[in-house]
């Protein structure tokens, strides 16, 4: 009978510490999976820059997390730039790549937060820019 007794309360030990760890692991695991659903600036972006001489122009703006922070690419008609700057708020994201063609530093304000959708802004300080997350 006291054999018996130990067993049974080693078995409960057991089967406690398995109910435990299951449940920290399972904590653990939902903790992991809000951190990772938590959106950021990371991803493609549609862009739209209306107004400019040329008339509407679109792109593809593609932030990406580096070793250092952000970087990314901004394509658009068939070419793609490399991102100089990037510059995240709380409510603001800041781009800025040199255009070649018309040889000048262009830099993209863009208002919203990391969890938004869509950004609106203004590039180069002139023309009314809007960046929809691509899915």
């Amino acid at each position: 009978m006291k054999y018996l007794f130990v067993a049974v309360t080693a078995l409960f030990l057991v089967a406690s510490c398995n109910t435990t760890k299951k449940a920290t692991t399972a904590a653990a695991a939902t903790t992991e999976a809000a951190s990772s659903s938590e959106k950021s600036y990371v991803g493609e972006w549609d862009v739209t820059v209306e107004g400019t001489p040329s008339g509407t122009q679109k792109g593809i703006l593609t932030i990406t997390q580096t070793a250092d922070g952000l970087g990314g690419t901004f394509s658009a008609g068939g070419g793609s730039l490399d991102l100089n700057k990037v510059t995240a708020g709380e409510d603001q994201l800041t781009v800025i790549f040199y255009y070649p063609d018309y040889g000048v530093n262009v830099d993209v304000k863009l208002k919203g937060a990391p969890s938004d959708d869509m950004l609106v802004g203004m590039a180069l300080s002139e023309y009314r820019t809007t960046a929809v997350r691509k899915e």
